[in-house]
């Protein structure tokens, strides 16, 4: 399974759902069966460091998104990834927009996973709100990761049931 998280500039939200999901993937033992990025729909300098105050919240948490370098989203990442997550309504919005017909399913929302509603932006905010946002991401993550696990479940059972006995 191959997923992309999606949110403005690729510096806070969307590169630390990305380091979050990896530390769940990594602890349930299924890193060799998924891929993960994230990517800004409005990145304005390609390859730069995360947002420094993300890099200390990822790293009070146990994780690190130090390795991360931000890319705009593409249009053909629509063909690239199983799953695109965008981390609030006008990321959407602007992803069902720009995707082919047969991709609008692709599309969700990470608080889709968990209680509904989007990760507000920390970027213009304080450690508060980044700790904020790292809560929240890590809610929406947890249900991604169980719906991650359910559905690569089904892929080997299905793999199994083609096979002959």
């Amino acid at each position: 399974m191959r997923v992309l998280f999606v949110c403005h500039g690729n510096v806070c939200r969307s590169p630390m759902a990305e380091g979050i999901l990896r530390a769940k993937l990594m602890n349930a033992g299924l890193c060799s069966r998924t891929l993960v990025a994230s990517a800004g729909l409005h990145t304005f300098r390609a390859g730069r460091r995360v947002d420094g105050r993300a890099r200390l919240t990822m790293i009070r948490h146990g994780a690190s998104v130090r390795d991360l370098r931000t890319r705009r989203f593409e249009d053909q990442d629509f063909g690239r990834y199983d799953l695109i997550v965008a981390m609030d309504h006008r990321n959407k919005r602007e992803l069902l927009r720009r995707a082919p017909p047969n991709d609008l399913a692709k599309v969700r929302l990470l608080l889709d996973y968990a209680e509904g509603g989007e990760v507000q932006d920390p970027v213009a905010g304080n450690w508060h709100d980044f700790a904020r946002a790292y809560s929240t991401i890590d809610r929406g993550c947890e249900g991604l990761m169980r719906a991650i696990e359910l559905e690569l479940g089904k892929s080997i059972r299905d793999t199994r049931a083609s096979q002959p006995a």
